[in-house]
């Protein structure tokens, strides 16, 4: 009996962890207001966002230097004011005050 307790209690726990690792927060509801920091780049979808980081991670500028020419990756402006919209694992997607659209950058590219 003790070992099928402890086969279901770890069969909850690795089935909670597969849950944890694809948690991405909506805030589209909550308004959290933050602001910029210069020097971080900034994509027009996570999924270039991710590449940008990647590249950068891999230290191939060439790659990196091909997104910011093509407009979709661009450096972040300081101090303008944002707000946040989703949140995943490092990353965020920020709407700049009085706008439609929306991009993902860093999480340490706004402060809150």
């Amino acid at each position: 009996m003790k070992k099928l307790l402890l086969i279901i209690s770890f069969f909850s726990v690795s089935m909670l962890n597969a849950e944890v690792e694809n948690i991405e927060i909506n805030l589209e509801t909550v308004t959290v207001s933050c602001v910029t920091n210069s020097g971080y780049y900034a994509a027009t979808s996570k999924s270039l966002m991710n590449k940008c980081v990647q590249y950068s991670v891999n230290k191939d500028y060439d790659a990196l230097q091909k997104l910011l020419d093509s407009g979709l990756v661009f450096s972040l402006k300081g101090s303008i004011s944002v707000y946040v919209v989703k949140s995943s694992w490092g990353l965020v997607e920020i709407r700049p005050k009085g706008s439609t659209g929306t991009v993902w950058t860093n999480t340490e590219a706004i402060d809150c």
